[in-house]
């Protein structure tokens, strides 16, 4: 289900989740994450579905999974219209709290949680 994108504004929202995704899948990738970090992008020929929840208003790509060493799905999102430069936030279990530093790196919150 798509949500009402309004522009410029959800523009830059966007941007700002697929930066943030970007960095984690390429820190996953280069094995610069926790280890047993991975994640998978269903049906990677369809893009990206970014999805507003309606209730928080939270982005995230719906197809798109972060998941622990142990399988368990991290959820990420963006918090809508953030100045943050990297906004990216993880929700796993009873956990949450944000990916990364305002340098682009993991916070101690996010490598504690899924490890």
């Amino acid at each position: 289900m798509n949500y009402h994108r309004v522009l410029p504004r959800d523009l830059f929202n966007e941007a700002k989740l697929l930066k943030c995704l970007g960095q984690l899948c390429l820190k996953i990738h280069d094995q610069m994450a926790p280890e047993g970090l991975g994640f998978d992008h269903d049906a990677p020929g369809t893009g990206f579905h970014i999805m507003q929840d309606p209730a928080t208003g939270y982005l995230s790509v719906e197809n798109l999974r972060i998941y622990n060493r142990e399988g368990y799905t991290v959820e990420v999102f963006t918090h809508y219209n953030s100045r943050d430069p990297y906004p990216l936030w993880f929700s796993l279990g009873d956990e949450d709290g944000p990916v990364f530093t305002d340098a682009g790196e993991f916070t101690d919150e996010f490598k504690e949680a899924v490890q």
